[in-house]
């Protein structure tokens, strides 16, 4: 059942109670009240017993990844520096051929 499906429910019932008379109507919206804040409750639990299987890196893990995102940075830094240094010494290789 879907949470559209489920406020429609509540609705129908809500709206049959207001047809009751007088003592039976203030009981019977007292009851879908109280449902009504038993499923808000029951979709809580659902949701913190789903967030409680999220299996989340712990902080170390999380700074260490940030450590070896840094490290690779820097060693493509280092890459590049050379590359370049390479192809300027090409360059200058070339240009004296020429």
């Amino acid at each position: 059942m879907t949470p559209s499906e489920l406020r429609s429910k509540i609705a129908a019932l809500r709206q049959a109670a207001n047809g009751l008379d007088a003592p039976e109507k203030a009981s019977r919206l007292q009851d879908v009240a109280i449902l009504e804040t038993d499923i808000h409750g029951m979709a809580l639990d659902d949701i913190v017993r789903r967030l409680s299987r999220i299996d989340l890196p712990s902080q170390t893990q999380v700074d260490d990844l940030i450590a070896e995102a840094g490290d690779a940075a820097n060693a493509h830094g280092q890459r590049v520096r050379c590359f370049d240094r390479a192809l300027a010494l090409l360059k200058a290789a070339m240009g004296m051929a020429g």
